[in-house]
This record gives structure tokens, sequence and C-alpha cells, in this order.
């Protein structure tokens, strides 16, 4: 999953390896780069978070306020829904929980159809549960932070939440 998030280096006209990317604006002393039409990057520490929109373009969005009090996140998805798209937003939600110091453990919602080897997790851990669903919305259910919406819309919650998470919104 992390191949298709992560951004790489082109060859420059030196023959190394350089960076040909754009930078876009510079908020919080964070800049933000476009790596390609519609896809901007953040370096924190060396770690390359994607976005798909810029932070202006995600102002209609609403997020409640979260707060993970452990260094462990689950990100929980339902197996039965799970298909290339959920699998970038599950790697664009690790990359920025991990840029914000926290360590990530993927998790199912339940056992049925968990044709994968990770944990079932629920709202009772801190978790970031990514719910496919014609209705938009974001919000926090004991220790979860819901992020439910059709494949669009979740890729907006996920900046959103990405952008909040290092500090740039």
């Amino acid at each position: 999953v992390l191949g298709f998030i992560i951004p790489y280096a082109t060859d420059d006209n030196n023959g190394g390896v350089g960076n040909n990317n754009q930078i876009v604006k510079e908020i919080n002393g964070f800049r933000i780069e476009k790596i390609q039409q519609g896809t901007y990057s953040v370096d924190k520490n060396g770690m390359q978070i994607v976005f798909n929109s810029l932070p202006e373009e995600l102002d209609e969005i609403k997020i409640p306020d979260f707060n993970f009090v452990t260094d462990k996140v689950y990100i929980i998805f339902d197996s039965e829904n799970k298909d290339t798209n959920i699998d970038y937003l599950i790697g664009k939600i690790s990359l920025g929980l991990n840029a914000a110091s926290y360590n990530t453990v993927f998790a199912c919602s339940k056992e049925e159809n968990c044709n994968i080897d990770v944990p079932v997790k629920d709202c009772s851990s801190y978790a970031v549960y990514i719910k496919k669903d014609n209705e938009s919305k974001a919000y926090n259910i004991n220790r979860c932070l819901i992020l439910q919406g059709d494949n669009t819309n979740l890729n907006m919650l996920v900046d959103k939440m990405n952008y909040r998470l290092l500090g740039i919104e």
C-alpha cells in the first residue's frame, strides 16, 4: 500500500536524485508541494504525507476534536468494503498518524470476512474507523474517530484529519 502513497524522487539533470515538486504554499512551517495534478505532499521529519486536497479546499469539511491518549492507534475498516481505495486511505491514515508519533495497527471491524491476519477491534480501543457509506460525516464514539462517506468524501476527511494531525489546519 505504501508504495502507491509515498512519492518518489526523480532524476535531476545531474544524474543524481532530485525533487522536481513545485511548492504551492507554506503553512505553520510546513511546505505543501505539488507532486502531480491533484496530489500534494508535506514533509515531516523526512516522512512524506500525501494529500489530494489543499487545506482551503477542505474548509467546509468538519471533523470533531479527537485525542488519542496512547501511542498505539488502530485503523479499523470493514473487511467486506475493502478495495484499492480503502487500501489507499488506510495507507494515508497510517502515514499521518505515524508522522504525529503514533504507532498504527490495522484491524477489522468484525471477524467474519476478515481474511487477513489482523486483530478485530471496536471503538473501545483508540482508533480511526474508516467506514464506507452514502452519508458523509465524521464523529466520535467512545475512543474512535469515525470517518464515514463515499470514496471521494472519505479521501477529503482523511486529508482534513492528517492536516490537523500535522498542525497545518
